[in-house]
């Protein structure tokens, strides 16, 4: 199978929180690796291929020593269950991020 992925991922670990249209209750999840145009993200229920959602992440904001959070809607490309852990991974593209979301995870992917 070819890497279909325009810009290669870095691994990085961020708590998550997703929340499908409609709903206030969130999907807890953690990135294992982000790019400037999607992320690989584990939770422990299945995100549904081809649905956006709005997705929460959190980071530690080292000069400010503080958590900030950085939001943008995504759409879901595929989600698979992972049995060894017993969680779904699943591969997210950003739908059109802020200039602020791209330069936040610009700054990780360089750290």
């Amino acid at each position: 199978m070819s890497e279909q992925r325009q810009h290669p991922r870095t691994q990085v670990h961020l708590r998550a929180a997703l929340f499908q249209a409609g709903s206030r209750e969130p999907i807890k999840g953690q990135t294992v690796e982000i790019s400037v145009s999607g992320a690989g993200i584990l939770t422990d229920i299945a995100l549904r291929s081809g649905q956006q959602y709005r997705m929460i992440l959190e980071i530690f904001n080292v000069s400010a020593g503080e958590k900030q959070y950085i939001e943008t809607m995504i759409d879901v490309i595929h989600c698979s269950l992972v049995g060894n852990i017993s969680q779904f991974r699943c591969g997210v593209k950003y739908v059109q991020p802020s200039a602020d979301f791209k330069a936040k995870i610009g700054k990780l992917i360089r750290s």
